[in-house]
């Protein structure tokens, strides 16, 4: 009765973490797109007034990390590493836009966020080939 439990317990926060990196990825996107560095995703429906490719592309992924799984734990790995890859988009564009010449340390923090997340999408492959 307990694992099943812990089952339904995990089973929600799964799906809480797609759900939460699908809505923020698309808004990330977005506003990455609005710098031109991927203008694609910078179309917003006239009519709702959201950015429709942006969503799309992140559900997609979304969609994808979720059809190639078949165990919990995979599941879980493939929306840490999704959230890290999302990380490692946003710094780099920080980085980017980023030329405060007195303030040098914003722009090692975005490397070392870079770096951070690297390491992490790494170790995270690894778990996912055992």
């Amino acid at each position: 009765k307990i694992s099943g439990i812990i089952t339904i317990v995990a089973l929600i926060s799964i799906f809480n973490t797609i759900m939460t990196s699908n809505i923020s990825s698309s808004r990330s996107l977005y506003g990455v797109s609005l710098e031109k560095d991927i203008p694609l995703l910078s179309y917003v429906n006239d009519k709702t007034k959201t950015p429709i490719l942006s969503i799309i592309g992140a559900t997609i992924i979304s969609g994808i990390i979720i059809l190639s799984t078949k165990s919990i734990e995979k599941m879980a790995i493939m929306s840490n590493l999704f959230i890290m890859i999302i990380m490692i988009v946003i710094n780099g564009a920080a980085y980017k836009y980023n030329d405060d010449k007195k303030n040098i340390y914003k722009r090692y923090r975005n490397i070392v966020s870079i770096i951070l997340a690297s390491l992490f999408i790494g170790f995270g492959s690894i778990q996912l080939l055992k």
